[in-house]
């Protein structure tokens, strides 16, 4: 997460966001919202055109690229993905 609120930004935060855009800038996104959580914020699942028809995931993408927490806590949801 990026700084906000008054708290520091976490380990890496400006290079996951670098990433992130250059990730999906220009590319079409599907986004298919699971839940409203606790904070009013969606929970949901972002897909963008890899190439073709075919498309990718972005969290897991950047879970693999070693830009993102994984939660496991109550209530974390990731479209029956493992």
């Amino acid at each position: 997460e990026m700084s906000h609120f008054g708290a520091p930004a976490q380990p890496y935060a400006e290079e996951a966001k670098k990433w992130l855009t250059k990730f999906c800038e220009g590319r079409t996104a599907w986004i298919q919202v699971y839940r409203i959580d606790q904070y009013s914020r969606a929970v949901a699942m972002v897909k963008v055109r890899k190439w073709g028809i075919f498309t990718q995931n972005v969290s897991l993408a950047m879970a693999k690229a070693g830009f993102a927490t994984l939660y496991t806590s109550a209530g974390a949801e990731y479209g029956g993905i493992r």
